[in-house]
């Protein structure tokens, strides 16, 4: 069986979830290699839509004080206020980026 193609990964994804086999052992029964079921395993997973949070975009921040804020994230992304936004929205942004 050909694997090229993305939907024959899905089926050979959901044929390896719904059996009881290692994943060492159901790669060597279908001649594949371990790293590229891992790979169509975390994409299956990954494969959902991911729900989207936005949070308003605050007009005229009164600023009450000077305070230079930057935000870096794990995966790289970096976020910098030149001034100090109302705690409350730091809150709303920081839960939803958690």
């Amino acid at each position: 069986m050909g694997y090229e193609r993305r939907s024959n990964w899905k089926e050979l994804v959901a044929l390896y979830r719904n059996g009881n086999e290692s994943k060492a052992v159901f790669c060597k029964r279908h001649a594949l290699k371990l790293s590229t079921l891992k790979y169509w395993l975390y994409e299956k997973d990954n494969d959902k839509p991911k729900k989207s949070q936005f949070l308003p975009v605050i007009e005229n921040i009164k600023v009450e004080s000077d305070i230079k804020i930057e935000l870096k994230m794990s995966s790289g992304a970096q976020l910098t206020f030149s001034r100090t936004p109302p705690v409350f929205y730091l809150a709303q942004l920081l839960a939803a980026l958690s």
